[in-house]
């Protein structure tokens, strides 16, 4: 299969892992990347390498925004290939009739990184999720009236489920508002169906057979982001994530019951410098705890004017962990590992 650039993802997957084996065994040093646009600069936007506590350790190359004058980057919407050498990432125009996948060359060697292509997509795409086997990119992609998760490789753009009834007229997909297993092709939206419409709801769908396979209505909060926690050896997935509880004065990560309720596990109040400060839909993974969450200014938008200042929030997934704060000077609109 061709990828985004001609070269394989799968192959890149594979002899990265192969490399990893050989020799001596040595496990590769954690790599985790970071993005962000520029104070100002909302189309100027760099990728960097972070240390374990978010300090920028190197910025590894700068991506202007090329297609739109209106395109801007979008929270969370940012993957990079595990054992892999390329970063993804999504923008859209503010109309939200165009959207642009941009695929990045990483390396920690100075001048290595840099911009390998961008494939345009007929749509608002939100949110962005790489396969861990094919390298392919999974989005949903959304137009007036028709709804669908698509596939994007060298190939072009591939539809693999039409979710447009279950959004209806009024439903929304938010930043932050899917998450994926690759493991067993499985992928979950949740579904924001407005006041007096009926509760939110979260579509699961099956990516290899192309359907949907059940529907969870959420009965009691508004997520923020979603993760599914996906164990291989047993391929038992737990759907969870953050949201704000308590009135929205708590921040939260837990996992929703087979009844569809959300059981915190994970709390912390705002920093202390929190007042008008919200969730964003950034949740990923770090370096030395499971997740990271951001918390920024509810009036500033990346790339904008206004300070872009923020706090990042640690956790792992045992229960009745508080969270680990970090302060960045910087708008973290997503972040992956490589390693």
């Amino acid at each position: 299969m061709r990828s985004f650039v001609g070269v394989c993802f799968f192959c890149v997957f594979t002899v990265a892992v192969a490399v990893a084996f050989a020799g001596s065994g040595a496990k590769a040093a954690p790599f985790w990347v970071g993005m962000s646009p520029a104070q100002g600069q909302a189309q100027n936007v760099s990728l960097f390498e972070l240390d374990v506590n978010a300090n920028v350790v190197q910025v590894l190359t700068y991506v202007q925004l090329q297609k739109d004058k209106t395109e801007h980057v979008n929270v969370d919407a940012f993957r990079c290939l595990p054992g892999g050498t390329f970063c993804t990432f999504l923008t859209t125009n503010d109309a939200g009739t165009k959207s642009w996948l941009y695929n990045v060359t990483v390396s920690q060697t100075s001048g290595k990184s840099g911009l390998a292509h961008v494939t345009e997509l007929d749509g608002k795409a939100v949110n962005l999720h790489a396969e861990l086997f094919s390298g392919s990119a999974i989005t949903v992609l959304q137009k007036p009236g028709d709804v669908k998760v698509v596939r994007v490789n060298g190939n072009g753009v591939e539809s693999l489920v039409d979710i447009s009834s279950y959004v209806g007229a009024n439903g929304k997909i938010k930043p932050g508002y899917t998450t994926q297993c690759s493991d067993v092709d499985a992928m979950w939206v949740y579904i924001e169906k407005g006041e007096g419409v009926g509760s939110d709801i979260i579509v699961q769908l099956d990516l290899l057979k192309t359907r949907v396979v059940d529907t969870t209505h959420v009965l009691d909060v508004k997520m923020v982001s979603m993760w599914a926690s996906c164990i291989d050896s047993t391929n038992v997935n737990k759907l969870g994530g953050t949201a704000m509880v308590n009135n929205g004065t708590t921040l939260s990560y837990g996992t929703f019951n087979e009844g569809g309720h959300f059981v915190v596990s994970s709390t912390g109040k705002f920093p202390s410098h929190g007042k008008g400060m919200t969730m964003t839909a950034l949740l990923t993974e770090p370096i030395k705890y499971d997740y990271v969450f951001g918390v920024y200014p509810s009036s500033v938008t990346p790339g904008s004017s206004d300070p872009q200042d923020g706090v990042l929030g640690f956790g792992f997934f045992r229960l009745f962990h508080t969270f680990t704060f970090v302060n960045v000077p910087f708008y973290l609109v997503g972040a992956g590992r490589i390693y």
